[in-house]
């Protein structure tokens, strides 16, 4: 059926364009909601992976520190002259 120039749509043609809107719609949504998800997990194992290196990182300088303070350590003689008594 058509009036002047705008074509108007029978009923039945109306409710199908009706569901494939809301359809298109809903299925939108739920891709917006999986496509989160995933992004989401995505940044939660890059954030577990930038701690865990991190932490490797602060055990290394821990490590490189004690070393040092080992080896300047060995240098020190205490010997029984070095050391001071204070009365009591």
């Amino acid at each position: 059926m058509c009036v002047g120039r705008i074509r108007v749509l029978s009923r039945p043609h109306r409710s199908l364009i009706q569901v494939v809107r809301y359809t298109g719609l809903i299925g939108g949504i739920l891709y917006g909601i999986s496509h989160r998800r995933t992004l989401q997990d995505h940044y939660n194992k890059h954030k577990i992976e930038a701690a865990e290196h991190h932490r490797e990182d602060l055990i290394q300088q821990a490590r490189k520190v004690w070393r040092e303070k080992q080896e300047s350590s060995k240098g020190i003689s205490c010997e029984h002259h070095d050391i001071i008594e204070i009365p009591r």
